[in-house]
């Protein structure tokens, strides 16, 4: 890692962007970094790379949300494995992630409003609350505000007032205070969010997500936010609102009738969100489930949400779990190549003493 980041330096001082002295100063910063490189921080720095990746190429051009989904399902294949080989170059000797794209054929996103998923084994858990489930409406963002649209509606082309199990339901998450389980005070709201949705229905997406998360208060109870909108910048790294909060903001500010939501200075950074729910052992993120919930709470979100994809990855490297039987998935291969996840196989070795004054890159490697 350390080699890329020496080349990285010598580029921005041969472009004129540093001087000599802030090179050197950077090298110094990247060997001493370098010593404490873990596989965790291998993660994340893929993950915020793939973040720039899909800005700088989806956000900048005004692609759509499936452009979103899709670029970066490709950037996260393309950077998991430079960093993990990185990771493995410098000796590493920690269990790698395994990554998983679990994606279904195409159906109708606007049923359940949701774009990607991420299902992860929590470190250190055990079989009572071994994952967590984290699902995503991601929006593309003005590109002169950190604005997203929420009023968007499926199978018409006219505007129509939210219907009444959603003004309900949005009132419920406007007035809630603390824990917003389903007590016997928010009967009536869960009876709306069970409706069956028909081919047809005109809903917005934000009634649709909602719908969604009250559900899961169903299946556990828990104050935890695991639906979230996530707004794509072309000029800033996505945020992250919890659906719940966003309902809450649109009926108090739109007179029920949501039409655009701001992000505001305390919203969640998304790279940081999808690493701490892949990768912390406590955190107010994530719909916690045990061993014998996943299969049926996958079951459930995929007859809920058929359009759900969902990012599945392990902490330690174990997908050993089942994923139902009601729909044929389609499972990719380890986004991290195999050889690479588990510290048994004898990593890459670096033929020099490297001198962090030296900005040499002559390695021999052994892969």
């Amino acid at each position: 890692m350390y080699l890329e980041l020496v080349e990285v330096a010598n580029d921005l001082e041969e472009y004129g962007l540093i001087d000599a002295e802030r090179r050197r100063q950077l090298i110094a910063y990247f060997w001493e970094k370098q010593q404490d490189y873990s596989a965790d921080d291998a993660v994340y720095y893929a993950l915020q790379q793939s973040m720039c990746d899909v800005i700088r190429v989806v956000g900048s051009h005004g692609f759509d949300e499936e452009h979103i989904t899709a670029n970066l399902t490709g950037s996260l294949t393309a950077n998991l494995s430079w960093f993990a080989r990185a990771y493995r170059r410098w000796e590493g000797q920690e269990t790698l992630p395994h990554f998983q794209w679990v994606h279904q054929t195409k159906h109708s996103e606007a049923r359940s409003g949701i774009d990607l998923g991420i299902l992860a084994r929590i470190p250190g858990g055990d079989a009572v609350r071994a994952w967590r489930l984290l699902v995503v409406q991601a929006k593309l963002g003005e590109p002169d505000a950190l604005k997203i649209s929420v009023d968007h509606i499926t199978n018409s082309t006219r505007k129509v007032p939210l219907t009444p199990a959603a003004l309900q339901i949005f009132r419920a998450a406007a007035h809630a205070t603390g824990d917003f389980v389903l007590t016997k005070e928010l009967y009536d709201t869960h009876t709306a969010a069970c409706v069956p949705f028909e081919t047809g229905d005109v809903r917005y997406q934000l009634e649709a997500i909602l719908r969604t998360d009250l559900r899961g208060r169903k299946l556990a109870n828990s104050n935890r936010n695991w639906c979230f909108y996530a707004g794509w910048f072309p000029a800033s790294l996505p945020l992250a609102v919890d659906v719940r909060t966003l309902a809450g903001d649109c009926v108090a500010r739109f007179n029920d009738r949501p039409r655009e939501h701001w992000f505001k200075k305390d919203a969640l950074d998304f790279t940081n969100l999808m690493h701490e729910t892949i990768f912390a052992e406590e955190t107010p993120y994530g719909l916690v489930l045990s061993e014998e919930q996943v299969g049926e709470v996958v079951d459930d979100l995929l007859v809920t949400a058929p359009d759900i994809r969902l990012l599945l990855a392990s902490a330690d490297g174990e997908l050993d779990y089942n994923l139902g039987t009601k729909k044929r998935l389609l499972v990719s291969g380890s986004l991290i190549p195999l050889q690479l996840v588990h510290p048994t196989v004898a990593p890459p070795t670096v033929s020099t003493t490297i001198d962090p004054s030296d900005s040499s890159t002559d390695t021999t490697l052994g892969y």
